[in-house]
């Protein structure tokens, strides 16, 4: 790809957010709809809040107290989970392809006629006829089995701290700029507070109060149900007993004092994408307007910074190498 300035990463970076949401289409009918819903929070960013991060001051002002003063706590977070998650979904990948292989290797009479839809990869036992098997297939497939009910019981607790860190400190920092952009679109006049960095509980009853439904973010801002799953989540993570999870079933248990929510394995996945899409990618969008608009030396350091937080092999700005704005 040659030669990318600091913005022009953030920005690759940003809209591959489609590309990741299309994934996700693919990969399961269930995620049916996340493409237009992630589709619409790019477009908004690219309409509305990149063009005002570089056209309007007050909005440009937030941006920049977003990158001098609360950039690094998150991304020093994000660093932490992020390296988890993508270990965890490496290894779930490496995961299915054992299975995959395993299954290959077994004669027909061991397994059904009919195709059938594996949830998760320790679903694959429900395919095979034990009884069927070797002696010696018997022993690889529970061993196979017990170690993807590991892989398992990690990927959702690497998902869990994920949300709760998300909504913790990645709405927060959004919002922040997010709401700016909101009271300079809508005429309102600047307060004191407007400087401070709230608690996602804030940002969101201010959001839910000041935008209708129609706007971009209100399927997931605006919807209780999921504010309130991301509320317990957080909770929960931060619990001593954590989540509860039986290998048997498709359902997460979320207890959080008098507050009990089951959820089914493939929207407690989603619904940490949807924080991802909001949270993750708009901060990158948001990140590289300000890049762009400053071209300086505060760009370059929140660059390498942001670079710094992802693995050698994680897939940003698609390989180009990077031209700094005041280093040569």
């Amino acid at each position: 790809m040659g030669e990318l300035l600091p913005h022009e990463v953030l920005r690759f970076d940003f809209d591959a957010i489609r590309v990741e949401a299309r994934r996700q289409e693919r990969v399961d009918p269930a995620n049916l709809g996340e493409h237009k819903l992630a589709s619409d929070i790019h477009a908004y960013f690219v309409n509305q809040i990149i063009p005002m991060v570089l056209q309007n001051d007050r909005v440009y002002e937030a941006a920049s107290a977003l990158v001098t003063q609360h950039a690094d706590s998150y991304l020093q977070r994000l660093r932490e989970s992020g390296r988890s998650a993508f270990e965890a979904q490496t290894g779930l990948r490496e995961l299915w392809q054992k299975v995959i292989g395993f299954l290959q290797t077994l004669p027909p009479k061991a397994l059904p006629g009919a195709t059938v839809s594996l949830m998760k990869p320790s679903d694959f036992m429900k395919l095979v006829k034990f009884d069927e098997l070797s002696s010696r297939a018997q022993a690889e497939a529970n061993s196979l089995c017990r170690w993807a009910q590991d892989q398992e019981w990690y990927h959702l607790n690497v998902t869990l701290g994920k949300i709760a860190d998300t909504y913790e400190m990645g709405l927060p920092r959004v919002m922040f700029v997010v709401q700016r952009a909101m009271k300079v679109q809508s005429g309102r006049a600047p307060k004191n507070t407007d400087g401070e960095l709230l608690a996602p509980a804030c940002y969101i009853d201010w959001f839910s109060s000041s935008a209708g439904d129609g706007h971009p973010l209100y399927p997931i801002l605006g919807d209780h149900g999921l504010v309130e799953f991301y509320r317990v989540a957080r909770n929960v993570a931060n619990h001593h007993k954590g989540l509860e999870w039986e290998p048997g079933t498709d359902q997460v248990g979320l207890k959080d004092r008098g507050t009990t929510l089951a959820v089914h394995v493939q929207a407690f996945q989603q619904r940490e994408r949807y924080l991802v899409y909001i949270c993750d990618y708009g901060l990158r969008a948001i990140w590289s307007a300000f890049c762009e608009r400053e071209k300086g030396a505060i760009s370059d350091d929140l660059f390498d910074k942001y670079n710094n937080t992802f693995p050698k092999d994680f897939p940003s700005g698609e390989g180009a190498r990077v031209r700094y704005y005041t280093r040569p």
